[in-house]
C-alpha cells in the first residue's frame, strides 16, 4: 500500500488534485472495464520523436502510449518531480508485481496501471518537413557561455567586449572566454585576459541553447485511440479534458492538440 504520509508535491486549488485523493486513486485495484474514445486534433506541426538522436530528430506518424499519458496528465495538472514520480512507482511496482515503465525520454507516467491504450493505427499521411529547433542542453563548458541569450546584467560588459575584441586585427589583444585556466573572478578581468566560464555560472541560466534539425509532421487526420481504465478515472479524465488544466501537446511542447474525451 502507499504510504499515508508520501507527498506529490502538488500544487492545485482543485479538490479533487490532493495529494491523499490521487495516492488514494494510484492505489486501487486496476480497473479496465470502461472503454472509451480519445480524438487527438494536431492545432499545429507536430515533432513525435521516440528515439534519442544523434543530430537530427526525425518524427515518427503516431505517439506512443508515454506520449498519450504525457497529455492526459498535462489535462490533470500532474505536474510532478521525476524523484516523486520513482518513490509512488517503486511503490505500485510492489503492489501490482508489474514493473513500472520509462519512456527513452525518462518520462515515468503516473497512469501507467491505470489506463490502457489499444494501438493507434495510422490513417494519415503527413506532410513532412525539417526545421531548426532550439535545444535546450546544460554543460560547465563553453557552451553555457556563448550559447546563451539571456544571462545575469553583471555579464553584459563582459560579453560586450569579447564579442568587441573578434573584430579586433589578429595580434591584438584580445579577451576571449575557456574552459581551461584563466581569470575566474569577473572583477579582476583585464583586456587580454582569458576568462574562465566556471567563475561565470552564477550568472548565466542553467540550460543553453544548441540549434538542432528536427523534423515535423502535419498529419491530414486526427488521432483517434481507443482508452481502456475504469469507472473512476474515466470520469475524471473526462471532466478535465473538457477544461485542462494545462495546455494539451504531443511530442515537443509546441506540439498543441486538442482532445475530446468520447465515452462508449
Amino acid at each position: 500500500m502507499i504510504n499515508e504520509n508520501m507527498t506529490l508535491a502538488l500544487e492545485y486549488p482543485d479538490p479533487m488534485m490532493t495529494d491523499k485523493n490521487v495516492l488514494t486513486l494510484l492505489n486501487e485495484t486496476p480497473d479496465f472495464t470502461v472503454s472509451a474514445e480519445l480524438v487527438i486534433e494536431p492545432l499545429a506541426p507536430l515533432s513525435i520523436v521516440t528515439r534519442m538522436p544523434g543530430k537530427y530528430y526525425r518524427s515518427d506518424d503516431v505517439p506512443t502510449p508515454a506520449m498519450l499519458y504525457g497529455l492526459l496528465e498535462n489535462a490533470l495538472g500532474w505536474h510532478i518531480s521525476r524523484e516523486h514520480r520513482a518513490d509512488v512507482l517503486k511503490t505500485l511496482a510492489k503492489r501490482f508485481k508489474t514493473a513500472a515503465t520509462v519512456s527513452n525520454s525518462g518520462f515515468q507516467p503516473l497512469l501507467q496501471y491505470h489506463v490502457q491504450f489499444d494501438p493507434i493505427i495510422s490513417r494519415t499521411t503527413p506532410f513532412r518537413y525539417s526545421d531548426y529547433w532550439a535545444r535546450l542542453a546544460r554543460t560547465k563548458g563553453l557552451e553555457s557561455a556563448n550559447g546563451s541569450r539571456e544571462y545575469s546584467a553583471e555579464l553584459i560588459p563582459l560579453m560586450n567586449e569579447v564579442e568587441f575584441c573578434k573584430t579586433l586585427p589578429k595580434g591584438a589583444e584580445k579577451t576571449t572566454l575557456t574552459d581551461g585556466g584563466g581569470v575566474k573572478i569577473l572583477n579582476d578581468v583585464r583586456r587580454g585576459d582569458k576568462v574562465n566560464v566556471s567563475g561565470l555560472h552564477e550568472f548565466l541560466p542553467h540550460y543553453y541553447l544548441a540549434p538542432a534539425t528536427r523534423e515535423y509532421i502535419e498529419p491530414d487526420a486526427n488521432y483517434s485511440v481507443v482508452v481502456r481504465t475504469s469507472r473512476v478515472v474515466a470520469s475524471l479524465l473526462e471532466r478535465f479534458l473538457n477544461d485542462p488544466t494545462s495546455p494539451l501537446y504531443l511530442g515537443s511542447n509546441d506540439g498543441w492538440v486538442e482532445a475530446i474525451w468520447i465515452q462508449r
